[in-house]
């Protein structure tokens, strides 16, 4: 006879068993999708992402993509805070991010697949060193050391979204 509590063994390991077998299907899907050149969404990379830790494949490397254009604006965007962090440019908000200009939807703040909200899981730049930049300055200048340091916060975080 079984005990509730060896009911409650079983059925954990039953509910283990089955996640581990949907998390290799979904590896096995991504992988036909990578060589059929589809991208996956956000949304299937991190179930991939959380799939491989669970699996415990961190030895698997799935490379990372961005299109073209997302590309060319992360680039723009990390020229203009490097210019921000040497004085020789200025933060504008929106107006001059070329990431802002690419993803926001015109009278919402809404960042559609701009990288740094898929990094934050937020929009206007929440949970990045933006936010800290966006609370402390006045004047668009990194004119202090404060202001510099986060400056330069911010152009590393931006260079980690790079592929």
């Amino acid at each position: 006879m079984t005990t509730p509590t060896q009911k409650n063994a079983i059925h954990a390991v039953q509910e283990l068993v089955d996640k581990c077998e949907g998390y290799q299907k979904l590896l096995k899907d991504l992988v036909v999708g990578f060589r059929c050149k589809e991208l996956p969404s956000q949304e299937k990379m991190t179930a991939t992402n959380e799939a491989r830790q669970f699996l415990g494949l961190t030895m698997l490397r799935l490379p990372k993509f961005m299109p073209a254009g997302t590309l060319k604006a992360l680039k723009g965007s990390i020229r203009k805070w490097e210019r921000v962090v040497t004085g020789k440019g200025k933060d504008e908000g929106y107006w001059n991010c070329p990431l802002c200009i690419r993803f926001m939807s015109e009278g919402e703040k809404g960042c559609g697949d701009c990288p740094v909200a898929e990094k934050t899981g937020e929009t206007g730049c929440e949970g990045s060193p933006y936010q800290e930049w966006s609370d402390m300055d006045d004047n668009d200048f990194a004119n202090t050391p404060k202001l510099k340091a986060i400056a330069r916060k911010e152009v590393k975080f931006l260079k980690s979204l790079l592929p």
